[in-house]
């Protein structure tokens, strides 16, 4: 079978088995992260299989929904914690919120994704650097030794602001914060910037 991309210059036809897989990861509401949909849409139209990875909510822009499967795939989560622990026990909260979004993104990168083709890269958004940055990464090397190419997926960071800033100065959530951005920004095999 072969699949043809919407271009308006030309078509480009490649034989799925050739194919590149991009994993574009969100961690927020994909409707509400055009950027990032507008890279989905590039890869696209460059023939590559795309999975789109982030939380539900707002619908796509109009020309991604205009793709199907197996060219997009569009795998929505909604990691939510209760409530009574968001008014009552805000750092118990917390904890439920990270554990959660580790599971959540562990499932839909590893589980979620299809792995055929193979990923080839991971393209993330930063902020929130906590826990997207290591996890990702930890996927991509999970990714790699498992795969059918024995090698990691390239991982992207895309950083539309550092993640420490949006917390107030001095505090030692902001250092730490700071530190494992610090930490992980090295780690990236790539990275795009505005």
């Amino acid at each position: 079978m072969v699949t043809k991309s919407n271009s308006e210059k030309d078509d480009v036809v490649t034989p799925p088995q050739q194919r590149l897989h991009a994993v574009v990861v969100v961690l927020g509401d994909l409707g509400r992260s055009p950027r990032m949909q507008y890279h989905a849409l590039s890869l696209l139209q460059e023939g590559y299989v795309v999975s789109l990875v982030g939380y539900t909510g707002e619908d796509l822009i109009p020309p991604l929904q205009e793709w199907t499967l197996p060219t997009l795939t569009v795998i929505r989560m909604n990691p939510s914690g209760p409530i009574f622990l968001r008014r009552f026990l805000r750092p118990l909260y917390y904890l439920w919120r990270l554990v959660s979004l580790i599971v959540n993104l562990v499932y839909a990168l590893l589980v979620s994704v299809p792995s055929k083709p193979s990923v080839d890269c991971m393209l993330v958004q930063n902020p929130p650097a906590v826990p997207l940055l290591i996890v990702s990464r930890i996927c991509c090397w999970i990714l790699g030794y498992f795969g059918n190419r024995r090698r990691s997926p390239g991982l992207v960071f895309d950083w539309h602001n550092l993640g420490y800033t949006m917390f107030d100065s001095g505090t030692t959530v902001q250092k730490w914060t700071k530190r494992y951005e610090q930490w992980m920004g090295p780690k990236g095999d790539g990275h795009l910037t505005v």
